[in-house]
Order: C-alpha cells, then structure tokens, then sequence
C-alpha cells in the first residue's frame, strides 16, 4: 500500500512539474520577446496553420492580463491554461477534494470525455482558421 501511495505522489509530480515549467516560462517571456521561428514543424513546411498554432503566444499573453491579446491568437488557449494550472496546483488540492467525488472524476469517462470535446473543439477552431486563411479556396 505504501508503494502505491509513493507511486501515486511520484506521477503527480511528473505532470506538476512541466506545468509549473511551462506556466514558469509564460510569465518570463510576452508574446513580443518570444523567439521568432516557428516551433510548428507543420507551418514551417507547409505555411499552413496547425491547431495549436498561437498557443505559446496566447498563454504568455494570458499570464500578463492580457486576455484581448490571447483570445486573438487562439481562442481554446483559456481552457488549456485552465488544464495547466490545475496539473500546476492538484498535488495541493487532491487531498482537500472528498474521496468519492475524486473516485468519479477519475473512473476514466470524464478524462476520455474531455479528450474528445478538446479534440472535436481544436478541430472546428482549425477548420474555421483554415477557411479564413484561404477565403477563396474550393
């Protein structure tokens, strides 16, 4: 039993701590002072959009207030820095969370639930980006 609670707090750090790394560095840099290649490998060969696109410039700007700023460079950025910060803080707030409402949240429905509405979500946001990239295109 103690394993599986050493096991346990040892995954929870695994994904606290690149949230924390990446929440980190949204508050380091701005959208201005961000490298300016394209990390997207499917921009950089393409010229096209992918559906992350305008990510790591929506968060910085989200971590400074600047919500206006986010929302224009992708709009499903507020709920990923959502799902961040919470990776960021579950470690500090799991035990606080009663154990049957957890034990729900965790049967596996909701997280494939939430899968799929962030995929079906990220998929309409590209296609509606692609249709505005090019207005003209059959």
């Amino acid at each position: 039993m103690a394993n599986d609670v050493g096991s346990t707090r040892s995954r929870l750090w695994w994904s606290t701590l690149p949230a924390l790394l990446i929440l980190a560095a949204s508050f380091l840099f701005t959208p201005e002072t961000l490298p300016r290649y394209s990390v997207c490998h499917l921009k950089r060969v393409t010229g096209i959009d992918c559906p992350g696109c305008g990510l790591t410039r929506s968060f910085t700007s989200i971590s400074h207030g600047r919500f206006h700023d986010a929302w224009s460079y992708h709009p499903l950025s507020f709920a990923v820095y959502g799902g961040v910060l919470l990776l960021a803080i579950w470690p500090w707030m799991a035990p606080r969370i009663p154990a049957d409402i957890l034990r729900r949240a965790g049967s596996g429905r909701v997280g494939v639930l939430v899968a799929v509405v962030f995929v079906v979500a990220f998929g309409a946001h590209w296609v509606a980006r692609l249709v505005t990239q090019f207005p003209g295109a059959p």
